[in-house]
């Protein structure tokens, strides 16, 4: 009755917990401005358009090594195997971080430190509630060949 079911777990679904920290931000927001830039800044729109598009990026290629090799993105499902290629090469949470540039370009399309405080919420949610988790049961799953891995390559990026 001890055994560990086969799967992460995780505090509440990743996508959620970017979705509840934009909305906070959105509503602290309208609660009272706090800009990042002036009014009109020449930056702001194409660092919009930049990290939404770093964002999609970074979805597409981990969900396409993910379709590749079998196994599923969500925390809540068991993990088929180490996917160690493609953009997980560079990071072991990609997915998370492109929910992080989601959040920061929300920011900087919405002119709002508070969406960028909630980026800093979002961080902390999903690597205590979530990457720890994974950590502990992608360990218990694969051993050996997921600390190798976790050696090799970063956290985040």
């Amino acid at each position: 009755m001890d055994e560990k079911p086969d799967r992460a777990g995780a505090a509440a679904p990743p996508p959620l917990l970017m979705v509840l920290c934009i909305a906070a931000g959105f509503f602290a927001e309208h609660a009272r401005h706090f800009p990042i830039f002036s009014a009109n800044h020449p930056i702001r729109r194409p660092l919009c358009f930049a990290l939404f598009g770093a964002a999609v990026i970074i979805f597409v290629a981990a969900i396409r090594e993910l379709i590749i090799h079998k196994t599923h993105p969500s925390p809540y499902r068991p993990t088929a195997t180490i996917v160690d290629t493609g953009i997980y090469r560079f990071s072991r949470n990609p997915i998370y971080v492109g929910f992080l540039l989601v959040v920061v370009a929300s920011a900087a399309c919405a002119n709002s430190a508070w969406l960028l405080l909630a980026a800093v919420a979002l961080f902390v949610l999903l690597r205590f509630g979530v990457v720890s988790r994974e950590e502990q049961y992608l360990s218990r799953k694969f051993g050996d060949v997921y600390q190798e891995y976790r050696r090799k390559v970063r956290r985040w990026m």
